[in-house]
């Protein structure tokens, strides 16, 4: 891989100033292993010789510190060659040697300005450092050497800098962005929004260990192209050559430190009553000295860490089995003997309990509910498990059938929860059982299965308050069942009388229905009143993050897309730095939805795969559907044609039940395919259905999203009214000004799609503010406006530019669009795809004779020969 140069700009131009300004005499850069001190030098060095100055290298070690001149052997003439036969030699001797071999490094320079390169000069001989220092306060060459921080060198080398000889120039460890600049440089691919965040939490800035890091997550396929994307499907693990490197630097280590140093790398962090497992106390003053170990304070608590995240993974790996397991039941019995004060010790002890066994079944629950809602659910199921073996009963199993649930599991949650169901006693433990299967069949077998469970369920529950948790989970099984019309009613009818956890469920499924129907202002309302009542129950919602995804989905459709987008943002990055993955993944999709409509085609296709990546590593099929599709959406829109039937394909291999929910949204990305492959015939007739459907079911923003891309390919006349009689029905700017544009449109109103334009940019829509622009210039054009028609067609070129790759087919020439009628575009449009007359004629339901008369007269208008041509015109 070809590891390019980021982040010391400010430092590579500091140096390489020194060495070029003939007064300065050297330049020493510091910091610690790892900072790439080499590979700065080397760039500094390389742009010195293009300089024309005269560069001589070498390089210290520890070996060579032994020898006189040791290091400087190679750039000296024989006679002049490092030996412990120079140290019984006369005192006198010395000075003259120092001369003569300063003269020798200045001549090799032929005239030209010399620069003396020493890499790691903390190991230099004293000899070589003598000699390296006369040359320095002589001015008779440049020096360059670079030094680890922390670590002593030779005193004359060090009295450079003191007495301001040389500038010293200390490197920190690389930041988070210059490893997101790193790795975009070496993968050449999408990145995962993550992956920067995640490298830089193992490697903490060291630029040897993200190397090594990298090269080992790929080769053995940690770090993987998937979906088009650069992402992790594991955890990190140290190559075997990172191992080396890294036991090279806890080498000669005493049995004492070893010992403790073991200790918390299984157990870290430690505090102070962990620390009496070890012996020698003296141990960590020693490891702390050397960089190994840190300390800090918790409050009042001492914590102990290994000095580097990849010390305590490569130690912990190296502990033999039998010795792991005993430093963990130890570890385990002194936090338990004192009592696990605080929160996080519950989840410390079970885990080392899952190392050593033992535990009881208190201690194992307790810490599989911690780690499922710290999103950790594949530790939760290792601890659920644990806790079942050892008796956990009832609540151990429904917690195992809960999180198979969660993480898509839905064969092995049936199976548990209806083998659970016989033993339920009362009527919480059969409504908590009800509940998970009819989230496991509403989102992984079909709402019909969760209506049925639910009808089961209130047959044999008597509590009201536990039977309206069932009502309030059936709203959200009709929401994907029969869509947003009966969803919000059933729920509006709940939540009357409904209180606690059942008013939260229904609230937010009533809010999704009454949004989609487009009064959205009400569902940011219930969102509001949902998340109100929540923080004041005890009880934890089973997905506590989904309440400010779903107001940027409605901010969305409001068309408030700055604000959706700024929100969406500040959550996602905030969820990076928490490394809250599930939560990211459902901020990246709504940042690929806003993206989307704002027409930032390749931001939102990037957050798409990201998402879709995500939610299918954690098993969350119907959100990786939801990924697929806002993919599909954006790469048919950025006429991407293969990515998109790709993801399409993707969607039907799931064979899962179609959610009225996002129904309408599905065939409105198929429609968008259809038009990106030039089938405008075939795209109509989706977006036709799509339409459709979502006034069937009272989707109503669906409908109006389905109505204006079919005004946007040519059919503005034919859905005028209808559209605007759906604006009507949908609150916020972005419904109004689809109507107006629509109007616009279908009345060839210039100055109106002029004025459409520059609304749909101030809401942040460039791809509509774009297509605007290029309506009003045919609208232009055709009225014989030639200087306004120019005007708008460089207004949309400009729009589009910003779009990052959108291509519809508004934006398609405007002389093209204005100068051919529908059908004869519509016509040259699939011969332009590279469609046959035949294919042609089968598509618009016409006879290949017809198809040839309005091909001759599209080039008969457009003074065009051949269908190349043709094409060329469409992709100009």
């Amino acid at each position: 891989m070809d590891w390019p140069f980021v982040g010391r700009d400010a430092e590579v131009e500091r140096v390489c100033t020194s060495l070029m300004d003939p007064k300065a005499r050297g330049v020493v850069v510091a910091g610690p292993s790892g900072s790439g001190k080499t590979r700065l030098a080397l760039e500094c060095i390389a742009r010195a010789e293009q300089s024309g100055l005269a560069v001589a290298r070498a390089m210290a070690t520890r070996a060579s510190q032994g020898l006189a001149f040791g290091v400087l052997a190679q750039l000296l003439p024989p006679d002049h060659g490092g030996g412990s036969e120079y140290d019984s030699r006369p005192v006198e001797d010395w000075g003259e040697r120092l001369r003569r071999s300063a003269a020798t490094l200045v001549s090799r320079g032929r005239g030209r300005r010399a620069v003396l390169f020493i890499d790691d000069a903390h190991l230099l001989d004293n000899a070589s450092a003598v000699l390296i220092s006369q040359l320095v306060i002589r001015n008779e060459a440049v020096v360059l050497a670079t030094i680890q921080a922390r670590e002593p060198a030779p005193e004359p080398l060090t009295a450079l800098w003191k007495n301001e000889l040389v500038d010293r120039v200390e490197l920190q460890s690389l930041a988070s962005e210059d490893i997101q600049s790193l790795l975009a440089g070496v993968l050449k691919g999408h990145l995962d929004g993550a992956l920067a965040t995640e490298f830089y939490s193992r490697c903490q800035g060291d630029y040897l260990f993200l190397r090594e890091l990298v090269h080992g997550a790929i080769d053995d396929g940690t770090l993987a192209f998937d979906d088009g994307m650069w992402t992790l499907t594991g955890p990190l693990s140290p190559s075997i050559r990172l191992v080396e490197l890294i036991d090279s630097r806890l080498s000669n280590l005493s049995a004492d430190e070893r010992s403790l140093l073991e200790l918390v790398a299984v157990g870290e962090p430690l505090s102070s009553a962990e620390l009496a497992l070890c012996p020698d106390a003296a141990a960590l003053e020693t490891l702390e000295a050397k960089d190994i170990l840190t300390t800090r304070l918790d409050g009042r608590r001492l914590e102990v860490r290994p000095a580097h995240p990849l010390y305590g993974q490569v130690v912990r790996g190296e502990i033999p089995d039998a010795r792991r397991r005993e430093l963990s039941r130890r570890l385990a019995e002194t936090v338990e003997a004192t009592g696990a004060r605080r929160r996080t010790d519950v989840l410390r002890v079970a885990k080392w309990r899952l190392e050593s066994g033992g535990g009881s079944p208190d201690l194992l629950m307790a810490a599989a509910r911690a780690a499922r809602w710290s999103y950790d659910l594949a530790l939760a199921q290792r601890l659920a498990r644990a806790a079942v073996q050892v008796g956990a009963g009832f609540e151990g199993r429904l917690l195992l059938g809960q999180l198979a649930n969660r993480r898509g599991q839905s064969v092995e949650a049936e199976s548990i929860l209806a083998e659970l169901s016989v033993s339920a006693v009362n009527d919480d433990q059969r409504c908590q059982i009800g509940l998970t299967r009819m989230r496991n069949a509403t989102w992984s077998v079909g709402p019909s299965d969760a209506l049925r469970i639910a009808q089961e369920v209130l047959k044999s529950v008597n509590d009201r308050h536990l039977a309206d948790e069932i009502l309030a989970l059936r709203c959200w099984a009709l929401l994907a069942g029969e869509g947003p019309r009966v969803s919000a009613e059933a729920a509006r009818d709940l939540m009357a009388h409904a209180q606690g956890k059942a008013f939260v469920l229904a609230c937010v499924a009533a809010a999704f229905g009454i949004a989609r129907m487009g009064r959205i202002e009400h569902g940011m309302e219930l969102i509001d009143r949902a998340q109100a009542t929540q923080r004041g129950l005890s009880s934890r919602f089973e997905y506590p993050h989904l309440f400010v995804p779903v107001q940027c989905e409605f901010l969305t459709y409001a068309g408030r897309l700055k604000e959706a987008e700024s929100l969406a943002n500040a959550q996602y990055e905030r969820s990076v730095r928490e490394r809250s993955v599930e939560e990211r993944a459902h901020f990246a999709l709504q940042l690929a939805r806003v993206l989307r409509v704002r027409g930032m085609i390749e931001r939102a296709a990037h957050y798409a795969r990201e998402a879709t990546t995500i939610f299918r590593q954690l098993d969350l099929t119907t959100f990786v559907r939801d990924g697929l599709q806002e993919l599909a959406m954006a790469c048919a829109l950025g006429k991407r044609v293969q990515e998109c039937e790709d993801a399409l394909a993707a969607i039907d291999g799931f064979e899962l039940p179609l959610s009225m929910h996002k129904a309408v949204e599905i065939v409105e990305a198929r429609a968008w395919a259809t038009a990106a492959a030039g089938d405008l015939a075939g795209a109509r007739r989706m977006f036709e259905d799509a339409a459709a459907l979502g006034e069937s079911i009272g989707d109503t923003v669906g409908a109006l999203n389905a109505l204006h891309a079919l005004a946007r390919i040519g059919r503005a006349k034919d859905v005028a009214q209808r559209l605007t009689h759906a604006a009507e029905q949908v609150d916020g700017p972005l419904a109004r000004l689809r109507a107006s544009h629509t109007v616009a449109l279908a009345t060839s109103d210039a100055a109106g799609l002029e004025a459409a334009s520059g609304a749909f940019e101030e809401l942040g829509s460039e791809l509509l503010a774009a297509e605007a622009a290029a309506d009003a210039s045919t609208a232009w054009i055709r009225a014989g406006r030639e200087r306004r028609a120019a005007a708008a067609q460089n207004r949309a070129a400009v729009l589009a530019a910003r779009c990052e790759g959108a291509d519809t087919p508004a934006l398609q020439p405007a002389n093209l669009r204005a100068t051919l009628t529908a059908s004869e575009y519509e016509t040259a449009l699939l011969a332009a795809a590279d469609r046959s007359n035949r294919e042609i004629a089968d598509e618009l339901g016409l006879s290949v004779r017809t198809v040839e008369n309005r091909l001759q007269h599209v080039y008969m208008k457009l003074g065009l020969s051949s269908r190349h041509q043709l094409s060329d015109a469409f992709s100009a």
